[in-house]
């Protein structure tokens, strides 16, 4: 396969500005999370999936998969919001030490027929799809994400790691 690394991460090699693709099949927002750690933030970023991907509802599925070492109750707010919306799909990995083995444990699980990956901290912006689509559309099998600090002007130490994130993806990964 390809790996994307775009040079001109939104222009062709012409320098024509390239369009997001309209989401018009199946795609799959797989959030991995650790519980204990994440629980505080995990029904914020679960609720951000749903609402402000801009995929129309019959085209998004949310998936979650998590490992926890014992029951934690906000499982249950979790399992409630599963109810609500069936786009959402828990995921427990009872015998998960990691995230990768979160991942392993959610592929039965995924319908998309293309998955982001997203941390329990990320709050993916609302075209991510679209703007993923197109390179996948152009023959790529793999596409890497940018993250932006949100709190990145925050104070010395927020606006060091919003510099240090900023730099990792312009620099690191584009020299990949």
């Amino acid at each position: 396969g390809t790996l994307a690394y775009p040079r001109r991460r939104a222009h062709d090699d012409q320098g024509r500005p390239l369009v997001p693709v309209a989401v018009t099949r199946p795609v799959t927002a797989l959030i991995l999370a650790y519980l204990p750690n994440e629980e505080e933030i995990i029904v914020d970023s679960v609720k951000h999936a749903l609402t402000n991907l801009a995929v129309p509802p019959e085209h998004l599925q949310v998936v979650l998969a998590y490992n926890t070492p014992e029951w934690l109750p906000v499982e249950a707010e979790l399992e409630q919001l599963a109810r609500l919306d069936p786009r959402l799909v828990l995921v427990r990995a009872p015998e998960s030490r990691t995230k990768a083995e979160n991942v392993n444990a959610a592929l039965p699980f995924l319908t998309g027929e293309v998955t982001a990956i997203f941390d329990s901290d990320h709050r993916p912006e609302p075209h991510c799809f679209e703007k993923a689509l197109r390179w996948v559309d152009a023959g790529y099998d793999v596409v890497q994400g940018r993250c932006e600090v949100r709190n990145g002007s925050e104070n010395w130490l927020t606006r060091l790691v919003a510099i240090e994130f900023a730099s990792m993806y312009v620099v690191a990964h584009a020299a990949r």
